[in-house]
């Protein structure tokens, strides 16, 4: 019974823990009168302390508090003397005007008026904000303020208008050595693919509904994403050459499929974009490969230079149909495009040694041998990856998901077969999922997910809108016929 008192004390705790302070602190903000001038209050709280039609109210201290044994002063009594709304706030103060005035005069203390609160999210954010404010009602709209659990955060209306947004603290890596020692992993099969699968995406492609893009040797093929179920929509032929990667983009009501090619050794993707219900090459030959980092849970698209080994890295913006080219990025040394994924603070990537690379806010917090090795692979002439010829492998990009308010990278780690490396042949025994847990300050440890392996290779990792994560593997036979892949949706929970 004591271990399980302190199991869910630890819970309310950790859960409480990711409910940004400061949100609770907004609906507890407070000040003094600096100035009164007829209509016209001055109050000292500063822009971003309080917004314009915001009501305080106002009070002034009374008859002290006096405890009867220690005759310590523990307080004061305070009466309502007026009310006043924000007008115009300014970088030090924040000018008011009153609505009730008895007498209001420098010095007062102010306190929000709170009025109605509602809130739209999950259970620890709905009892956080009940420690600090009444009555607070769930799943409605009908309030002075609104409160919304969203990607990275929680933002704030007031009467309609957003005013504030108070975001998670960084990715919580997991802290190992508490009551989450390790994490497990289950797997649901979703669906089988009849070839091999190279890479894949998921993105809004047409309008509001999810699609999963599935890139394979010959074309993209396209799913709509179901609660249970893919159900294929189109298949598209893609240009010659060799394709070993893709991206899903959607930006400002337009979308894109960015199919990443190597051609004579070099970068030369094509720009697929949608067509009424169908896919159209607008655009082809770029000599870049891309991926993609998440910031504040939307994708921002970055290509890199690509030459027979790996060049600048730049931002990109779908401008139309075309792709635009922004400003360079300054990323670590030996940084790869197509295993690397980042969220918010975080860095994670896979280097040409094939180790695992983690950063934190720029820092280096670390470094693992073993992982980058799939089925996705192209001619690189003078580049020996595999022993099948002038191969280069390409990297399975990681993805992010959440475990309670816990944001998780999530690495493949595929193992190879030695027995078919010797006759030239790659084939892979089985693919790992990984993650990376804070063992305690600035120490950092990557630790594979117990429970289910799965078969032959993991060719990608992908995330839905609803933050569901989907693992898609590939089996590999001696001829193609014997190539196909299989769909997972997976659930991953704390031990």
């Amino acid at each position: 019974m004591r271990t399980l008192s302190l199991l869910i004390l630890f819970l309310s705790t950790f859960l409480f823990a990711q409910v940004p302070k400061e949100l609770l602190e907004f609906f507890q903000r407070s000040g003094y009168v600096v100035e009164k001038e007829g209509e016209k209050v001055l109050i000292d709280l500063p822009r971003g302390k309080a917004f314009p039609g915001e009501i305080f109210e106002v009070f002034q201290s009374k008859k002290p508090i006096i405890h009867p044994v220690t005759k310590k002063v523990l307080g004061y009594k305070e009466e309502k003397v007026g009310e006043v709304e924000v007008i115009k706030p300014r970088e030090n103060f924040s000018e008011a005007k009153t609505l009730e005035n008895n007498g209001i005069k420098p010095g007062d203390r102010v306190k929000l008026k709170i009025g109605s609160v509602c809130y739209i999210g999950g259970d620890e954010g709905y009892y956080a904000l009940s420690q600090v404010v009444q009555n607070v009602k769930r799943n409605s709209e009908n309030c002075d303020y609104v409160v919304k659990e969203l990607e990275n955060g929680y933002g704030v209306s007031y009467k309609g208008k957003p005013l504030a947004f108070f975001q998670y603290s960084g990715v919580g890596f997991a802290k190992r050595g508490g009551v989450f020692e390790d994490f497990a992993l289950k797997a649901k099969f979703v669906r089988s693919l009849e070839s091999l699968p190279l890479s894949a995406d998921i993105c809004k492609l047409f309008g509001k509904k999810d699609y999963l893009v599935v890139l394979f040797s010959d074309k993209v093929k396209v799913y709509e994403v179901l609660k249970t179920d893919f159900v294929e929509v189109l298949s598209y032929a893609i240009p010659t050459g060799y394709p070993v990667g893709v991206v899903c983009y959607e930006n400002k009501g337009r979308s894109a499929v960015l199919v990443n090619m190597i051609s004579n050794g070099e970068a030369s993707s094509a720009v697929l974009s949608p067509v009424g219900n169908s896919l159209m090459l607008t655009d082809k030959n770029v000599p870049y490969l891309f991926g993609f980092f998440y910031q504040n849970g939307k994708k921002v698209l970055i290509g890199q230079e690509f030459k027979g080994s790996w060049g600048k890295v730049y931002r990109f913006e779908l401008r139309g149909d075309k792709l635009v080219r922004k400003d360079a990025l300054n990323l670590p040394e030996d940084f790869r495009v197509d295993g690397a994924n980042a969220w918010n603070n975080v860095l994670v990537f896979v280097d040409n040694d094939g180790q695992l690379r983690v950063y934190v806010n720029d820092e280096e917090v670390l470094t693992e041998d073993g992982f980058g090795l799939s089925y996705t692979t192209a001619e690189v002439p003078g580049v020996y990856e595999y022993a099948e010829g002038d191969k280069y492998g390409f990297y399975v990009r990681p993805n992010f998901t959440k475990v309670y308010k816990d944001v998780l990278p999530l690495i493949a780690k595929n193992r190879a077969s030695n027995i078919f490396q010797l006759v030239g042949f790659t084939k892979f025994t089985e693919g790992e999922l990984w993650t990376v847990v804070r063992k305690k300050e600035k120490v950092y440890e990557a630790i594979k997910l117990k429970g289910r392996k799965f078969e032959e290779a993991i060719q990608a990792i992908v995330r839905d809108s609803e933050g569901r994560i989907f693992v898609i593997t590939g089996s590999k036979g001696t001829i193609p016929i014997q190539n196909r892949g299989e769909v997972y949706l997976i659930e991953i929970t704390p031990l």
